[in-house]
Order: C-alpha cells, then structure tokens, then sequence
C-alpha cells in the first residue's frame, strides 16, 4: 500500500488535521454527552499534551491511507487490498502503522519507535473520542470507546 501511494502527488490534508479534528469535539462537551467529566478532563489533558509534543516534532511526509487498521483490508484470491480511503492524508509511515499490531510492524524497516508509540497514543486518543462521539451506533462502538480510554489511562496504546 505504501508504494502504491507513495506516487500520489495531489493535495491531501496533513494527518494532524485528525488530531484537531477530535480536539475540536473534544472542547464542546455538549458533543460527547454520554463521556463523564473526570474522563473528558483527562482525555483534554492528554490532547493538550500529545499536540504539543506532535507539535514539535518534525515528520517524514508521504501519501498515507490514514486508517490502515485491520478492519480496512480485504484479503482477495490476488492478495491484500486496502480500502476506505476517506481519510487519506499526508504523514510519517507511522502513522499508518500506529492503527495495525505490532507483528504487522515488523515487517517494516527503519521505524522510529519513539514516534510510533508517540502516534499509537495518538491514534488511541483520535479513536477513543471518535467513538465517544456515537458509542451507540454500535456495541462494538463502546467497546472501543472504552478500550482506548483505558489504555490512554494506563498509558499503554499497543495494538
């Protein structure tokens, strides 16, 4: 998939815009009504904290899926194929590899560790409030609500 992509040469947003995106629901309490407070302040706290640290980072840029989580590729008679690309954007590898398990990482050379744990907290932050935002659209919805705010809180984002 990275190859495929990496060609693209048109706009895409830059995967901090996620990031924003959730601080913004964030911020409006009215948005995420069914989140108790102590667990909006501390999720406030931890955005306050990760996009000042995004912030001063400097990244590799690249065409990237946006969303390369397991649920986003079909396996075909022909291989794998990714799909669901509405949050394609611009960003360091890792930023992909912060939504799949670390067997799958693996497979990758020259990852930044630091940054890939930097992003699968992220990434567990984007997720927890994405799904804050509708927890019940779907039981598996809260689930994951709840999954990712655990792990936020016991600072533990692998997949």
């Amino acid at each position: 998939m990275l190859a495929a992509l990496a060609t693209y040469r048109g706009e895409l947003p830059v995967f901090t815009d996620q990031l924003e995106e959730v601080g913004a629901v964030l911020a409006n309490p009215s948005r995420l009504p069914q989140l108790a407070e102590d667990d909006r302040a501390f999720l406030l706290q931890a955005y306050g904290e990760l996009s000042g640290t995004l912030a001063g980072r400097r990244w590799d840029e690249r065409p990237l899926h946006g969303e390369a989580h397991l649920g986003n590729v079909l396996a075909t008679p022909s291989g794998l194929r990714w799909l669901d690309f509405e949050s394609t954007c611009r960003g360091p590898v890792e930023w992909d590899l912060s939504a799949l398990p670390q067997a799958a990482v693996c497979v990758f050379a020259g990852i930044d560790p630091e940054a890939l744990s930097q992003l699968r907290r992220a990434r567990s932050l984007c997720v927890a409030i994405w799904c804050w935002f509708q927890p019940d659209r779907a039981p598996e919805v809260r689930e994951a609500a709840e999954l990712h705010l655990r792990r936020l809180r016991a600072g533990t984002t692998g997949s």
